[in-house]
């Protein structure tokens, strides 16, 4: 509570054995617009949270449409007034070879990534309908699928790599 005004952290960002924390939504805006100069860590708070990693972060806190034209000052509804919904499908989730991205929102104007724990991307493509990643040579583990999409706030999806 509290940080919903932050705008950047000029270093390292690391929240871990909070126990008492279990709403990160507020720290959701720094995570997906690069609002962190420094290394993001996240691990260990409290039991049944979405505030373990970056990416439980950015896929349990609402996506929030915008509204009006880029050029708008007010594009953001608050999120008091702003529906959950998550416009991406990832499948097959896990996978083996590779991952199709379905954007079920209008007008796919934006790109998909492909990232590790940390954020760092592994690969990009522009946003289209569908778009592919072909996940044969990474290994197994959890990567995050991240549409920025024109006119949307960004979509998080956690996804599997198995062998």
């Amino acid at each position: 509570n509290g940080l919903e005004s932050l705008a950047t952290v000029g270093g390292t960002l690391s929240i871990y054995y909070n126990f008492q924390l279990s709403d990160c939504c507020a720290i959701d805006d720094l995570l997906t617009n690069g609002g962190v100069g420094g290394a993001t860590i996240i691990f260990f708070n409290a039991t049944g949270s979405h505030c373990n990693s970056a990416i439980d972060i950015m896929a349990a806190c609402p996506v929030i449409p915008l509204v009006g034209s880029n050029n708008d000052s007010n594009l953001m509804q608050s999120c008091n007034d702003c529906v959950t919904r998550n416009l991406i499908r990832v499948f097959p989730n896990p996978a083996s070879t590779t991952i199709t991205v379905r954007w079920l929102g209008e007008d796919p104007s934006g790109t998909v990534q492909l990232t590790d724990l940390l954020g760092r991307v592994l690969m990009e493509q522009e946003l289209q309908a569908e778009n592919q990643f072909n996940v044969f040579r990474l290994r197994s583990g959890n990567y995050a699928v991240r549409v920025k999409a024109d006119g949307y706030k960004q979509q998080v999806e956690r996804v599997v790599v198995d062998r």
